[in-house]
C-alpha cells in the first residue's frame, strides 16, 4: 500500500544493512488491491498493506487463502479547512452530515455556510472504511460528482483550499494525511471529544481505528514468515513505531519526535519546488522545503503541464493559477470539458451543446458563445475528430475561431468585443479561402484550397498573397497544442525576405535575401530568431536551425574550424575541425556538442578545458548551471559507465546511481537535481542526498518515460 512504502524501505535497510539509497532503489511498488493480486499469483511473498476492497476480497477469497496479521494501527480521520471554526463533531453529527440530514455548518456551531461533504468512489478503500467504521447500516447520501474525488490526495487538496472557503469536509487515513500529504490549511476534527493523534490511536481512544497488516499465503514458511513474526515481537513493534507508525501493541520506544523545521534555504529562494501528489495533484514547497500548498492539473487542458522541478511564483500563477499558497477556482461547472488556452485566458467548448465558455487568466467567466453551425458555409469536405474553439486578439477585440470535425456544418469565425458582444462575422472576398487565424493581431490569416497562405484586412481584401507565415511558438497555444490547423503570427516570409506587422521587409534582422533558405515548408519564431532563415554570425552563416534551452534560444554555423554560436546579441566561438559537430546546449560552465552522423559527442568544461568524449547513441545528457547529468541506458560508452551520473563543473563525479533501473535525474537551477530513486521523487543535492521527496508508488519505468517527454 502507498502508506506502507516507507516501512518497506526501512525493513530492507534493517535486514540487509544497505544504504538508504540502495534500499529505495530496490523498491517497485503498486497499490493495495494489486498487491493482493500479486500475492495470489505468486509474484510476491509478503505484503505490508491496508485492508483490501470488498471486491478484491470476494475475487481472491482473501479470508480463506491468505494469512492476515495486524502489525500496526491507523485511523479514519475527518478533515476540514483551517478557517473552519468547528473543531469537534460527534459520530452522530458525522452520520447526519453524510446521510444528508445536516447541510449547513451553523447547525454545528459554525458559520452560515452550506456543507460540502467530499467522498471517495464506492470501491475505494477509504470509502469502504467510511461505511464500515462510521456509517454502519446508514446509507451515505449520493454526492454531486464534483464532490467525489478519485484519489486521496485530491480530496485532501480540495479540503485544504476549496474555493478559499471553510465549507468543505472530507476524510482520509491518519498516517497518510499527517505524514505523507501534510498541507497547510488542513485541520483534523476531534470525534466524540477525542482528537486523532498517535497517543489516542495507540490507546484505541479514538473511535474509528483501522489496522494495517502483514499478509502471507496460508501455511507460508521460510523467510517471509520469519519477517512477519519478527514484526510482531517487541523489537519489531519498536521498529514499526520508529518509522512513524502506531504499533499494534504498546512499544517501549517513545513517540517519534516532530521533525525540526529547516531554517536554511535549500535552493534559490525565488523558486518553489513542484512534486507529484496522487493523480493530477501537484505539491508545492518553498525554498526551505516546507509545504506551501498544492494544485491540480484537472481542468487546465492538455497543453498546461507544469513539470516537477523548480518554478518561480510567476510561472505557478500563469500556468496553474497557484497564488499565495492556493489555486484559484477552476470553473467547476465546466471542468469536464476540453480546455484551451488563449492569449488572455482559457476556453472550454461544449460541442454537445454548441456553447463556448471564454474565461480570463483567473478563470473568471467573461462570456459565452452559442456556436450554431452555418450549413455549407465552407465548401471544404473536412473530416477530423472533434470540434474545438480558440480566441485570438484582433485589435481591441477578439476573433472567436472554431475548428470542426465529423460534419460538414461549420461555424463562422466571429469578431467579438472583450465583453463578448458580437461585432461582425468576418468574410473574405475570395470564396475559396478560409480563415485559419490572425496575423499581427490586426489582420486575418487565410488559406486557400491549394494550401497557399494569404493575409487579408478585416474587410476581406487580400493584402499579401502566396506567403509563408511565421508561427509564434511561445506566446500563444492553440486549443490543439499544434500549429497544423491554425496559428497566430506576427511575421511572414516571402521571396527570402522577412516581413513584419506593417507588411514591410525588416532590414534590422540582418537577413541577406541571397542566402539559401534552410527550410521552405515551414517557419516558426523561437525567441528572437526565425527558424528557416539564415543569419550572419560575424564569421559564419547560420544553418537556419534554431536551438532552444532554458538559457535562451541560439543559432549556429561553422567556418574556419570554428562553430560560431549566437545567443541574444553575443557571439561565442568553439574550435572544432568537424563541420558536422553541432552545439546542443551551452552555458557559462559547459558546452555540449554532438554529431548525429558519427555518433560522436563531447562535453567541454569551459573553466578547466577538460573534455569528455564518447561514441554511441545510447545516452541522454543534460546541462545545469553547476553540473551535467549523463544517462547511459544500455552499455558503457567511452567516458561513462552504464547508469546515471552527476559531474560538477570541475569534472568530478559527484554521484552515480550505477546500473540502477529505478533511478534517474533531471537538472534544475542551482546545485540541486530532480531525482527519482525507487518509489520516491524529489529534490536532491549534487551528492544524491534528499532535500525533499514524495512517494511515486508505481512502476518507475512509467515515470521515467513521463518525465522524459518534456
Amino acid at each position: 500500500s502507498t502508506a506502507t512504502i516507507p516501512l518497506a524501505i526501512a525493513l530492507v535497510r534493517e535486514f540487509t544493512g544497505c544504504a538508504q539509497e540502495q534500499a529505495e532503489a530496490k523498491g517497485n511498488f503498486s497499490s493495495t488491491d494489486y498487491s493482493y493480486e500479486a500475492l495470489a499469483d505468486g509474484d510476491a511473498d509478503l505484503l505490508l498493506v491496508y485492508e483490501a476492497s470488498e471486491q478484491t476480497k470476494v475475487k481472491l477469497n482473501v479470508e480463506q487463502n491468505f494469512d492476515i496479521t495486524p502489525i500496526g494501527l491507523d485511523a479514519l480521520v475527518f478533515i476540514v479547512n483551517a478557517d473552519n471554526p468547528v473543531n469537534a463533531l460527534t459520530t452522530a453529527q458525522i452520520q447526519d452530515i453524510y446521510s444528508g440530514k445536516i447541510t449547513n455548518w451553523k447547525e454545528l456551531g459554525g458559520k452560515d455556510l452550506p456543507i460540502f461533504a467530499f467522498q471517495r468512489p464506492n470501491l475505494s478503500g477509504s470509502q469502504t472504511m467510511m461505511q464500515k467504521l462510521v456509517m454502519g447500516d446508514i446509507s451515505v447520501a449520493q454526492a454531486p460528482s464534483e464532490f467525489i474525488e478519485g484519489d486521496m490526495a485530491g480530496l485532501i487538496r480540495r479540503i485544504a483550499s476549496y474555493d478559499n472557503t471553510a465549507n468543505a469536509i472530507g476524510y482520509s487515513v491518519y498516517y497518510y494525511a499527517k505524514n505523507m500529504y501534510a498541507l497547510p490549511g488542513l485541520k483534523f476534527i476531534a470525534v466524540d471529544g477525542v482528537a486523532p493523534s498517535e497517543t489516542n490511536i495507540a490507546a484505541r481512544k479514538y473511535p474509528f481505528i483501522n489496522e494495517f497488516f502483514a499478509v502471507l499465503p496460508q501455511n507460508a514458511a521460510g523467510n517471509p514468515k520469519l519477517l512477519r513474526d519478527w514484526l510482531l515481537t517487541d523489537d519489531g513493534q519498536v521498529f514499526v513505531q520508529s518509522c512513524g507508525y502506531v504499533p499494534i501493541s504498546p512499544a517501549a520506544a517513545p513517540e517519534t519526535p516532530a521533525a525540526a523545521v529547516n531554517t536554511q534555504d535549500l535552493w534559490d529562494k525565488d523558486y518553489f519546488a513542484v512534486l507529484y501528489g496522487e493523480g493530477e495533484t501537484r505539491l508545492v514547497y518553498d525554498s526551505k522545503g516546507q509545504p506551501t500548498g498544492s494544485f491540480t492539473l484537472r481542468g487546465l487542458g492538455q497543453e498546461t503541464w507544469l513539470s516537477p522541478g523548480l518554478h518561480t511564483a510567476q510561472e505557478l500563477a500563469e500556468e496553474v493559477l497557484f497564488v499565495n499558497g492556493k489555486q484559484l477556482p477552476l470553473a467547476p461547472e465546466t471542468v469536464h470539458l476540453p480546455t484551451g488556452r488563449h492569449a488572455n485566458g482559457f476556453t472550454r467548448f461544449d460541442d454537445a451543446e454548441g456553447i463556448l465558455y471564454v474565461y480570463d487568466k483567473n478563470f473568471k467567466l467573461k462570456y459565452t458563445v452559442d456556436a450554431e453551425p452555418d450549413v455549407d458555409y465552407y465548401e471544404y469536405d473536412v473530416h477530423h475528430y472533434d470540434v474545438t474553439a480558440s480566441v485570438f486578439p484582433l485589435g481591441e477585440n477578439e476573433l472567436v475561431f472554431f475548428s470542426f470535425s465529423r460534419t460538414v456544418d461549420f461555424v463562422r469565425p466571429q469578431m467579438r468585443s472583450k465583453t463578448g458582444k458580437l461585432l461582425a462575422y468576418p468574410t473574405l472576398k475570395d470564396p475559396t479561402a478560409r480563415i485559419v487565424g490572425v496575423f499581427a493581431e490586426k489582420y486575418l490569416l487565410t488559406q486557400a484550397k491549394d494550401e497557399t497562405w494569404s493575409i487579408c484586412d478585416l474587410d476581406g481584401n487580400v493584402r499579401v498573397s502566396n506567403t509563408t507565415p511565421v508561427a509564434q511558438e511561445i506566446e500563444y497555444i492553440s486549443s490543439w497544442g499544434s500549429w497544423s490547423d491554425f496559428f497566430p503570427s506576427r511575421y511572414y516570409v516571402k521571396n527570402g525576405w522577412l516581413y513584419g506587422a506593417d507588411l514591410r521587409p525588416i532590414s534590422v534582422a540582418k537577413l541577406n535575401p541571397a542566402y539559401q533558405l534552410y527550410r521552405t515548408d515551414f517557419y516558426r519564431e523561437v525567441g528572437p530568431f526565425i527558424e528557416g532563415l539564415r543569419y550572419d554570425l560575424g564569421g559564419a552563416i547560420s544553418t537556419g536551425e534554431v536551438f532552444g534551452s532554458k538559457w535562451g534560444a541560439f543559432i549556429q554555423g561553422w567556418a574556419n574550424d570554428t562553430v560560431y554560436v549566437r545567443r541574444g546579441d553575443k557571439i561565442y566561438q568553439f574550435a572544432t575541425d568537424n563541420p558536422c559537430l553541432q552545439v546542443q546546449d551551452f552555458n557559462d560552465n559547459f558546452v555540449y556538442l554532438y554529431n548525429s552522423k558519427t555518433k560522436r559527442g563531447e562535453v567541454r568544461l569551459l573553466k578547466t578545458s577538460e573534455v569528455f568524449l564518447w561514441e554511441g547513441d545510447y545516452y541522454r545528457l543534460n546541462l545545469s548551471d553547476y553540473y551535467f547529468t549523463v544517462d547511459v541506458r544500455h552499455f558503457p560508452v567511452d567516458s561513462f559507465e552504464k547508469g546515471y551520473h552527476i559531474f560538477d563543473q570541475a569534472g568530478k563525479l559527484r554521484y552515480s546511481a550505477g546500473d540502477n533501473y529505478w533511478c534517474w535525474f533531471r537538472p534544475l537551477p542551482g546545485e540541486v537535481v530532480l531525482m527519482q530513486r525507487g518509489p520516491y521523487v524529489g529534490i536532491a543535492d549534487m551528492d544524491g542526498n534528499w532535500l525533499i521527496k514524495t512517494l511515486q508508488a508505481y512502476n518507475a519505468y512509467d515515470v521515467y518515460d513521463t518525465y522524459h517527454i518534456f
